[in-house]
């Protein structure tokens, strides 16, 4: 087959292709052009989330370790204040009441920064779960646009040639 000047020549048959064929045509691999480049920038997009939503996953889990080192060293320096108060009026730290307060202040410091590090974790998962639901944004936006294309093309052929 061999297309000259907006005439199809098929089995020696010349048809030609009207001009609302022809612009039929051009419509669709317009369409499609553009389907093809939606569904690339769609895709482009969920990858950048993606890849941001895993940074941020990253940053969390910094940020609760930073806050958890942070907590245990102010607890820390609660207690040594505790106890050099506790000095300074002659009580014995590793008797009594007092030995109790310290090991509840050490049990409190070991909720508190396990809470925090937890925090940190949940909201990594959470952002990990985001990374790959923009994953399979991406993928679903690459499909689409090979499919929308496609369909761009098929219509316009079917009204030419319908």
């Amino acid at each position: 087959m061999a297309v000259v000047t907006g005439t199809a020549v098929a089995a020696g048959a010349k048809t030609a292709l009207s001009t609302s064929q022809i612009i039929a045509i051009g419509a669709g691999v317009t369409a499609a052009a553009g389907a093809a480049l939606t569904a690339v920038s769609a895709a482009n997009q969920a990858d950048y989330n993606a890849r941001q939503a895993d940074i941020d996953a990253e940053l969390a889990l910094k940020q609760s370790s930073r806050e958890e080192t942070d907590f245990r060293r102010r607890q820390a320096r609660l207690l040594a204040s505790k106890r050099a108060r506790a000095g300074a009026t002659g009580m014995i730290p590793t008797e009594g009441s007092s030995l109790l307060i310290d090991q509840d202040i050490a049990s409190e410091t070991e909720i508190g920064a396990r809470r925090i590090r937890e925090g940190g974790s949940i909201d990594a998962t959470q952002l990990r779960n985001e990374r790959d639901l923009f994953r399979n944004q991406k993928e679903a936006a690459q499909i689409s646009g090979v499919f929308e294309s496609g369909a761009s093309l098929l219509r316009p052929a079917a009204v030419a040639w319908g």
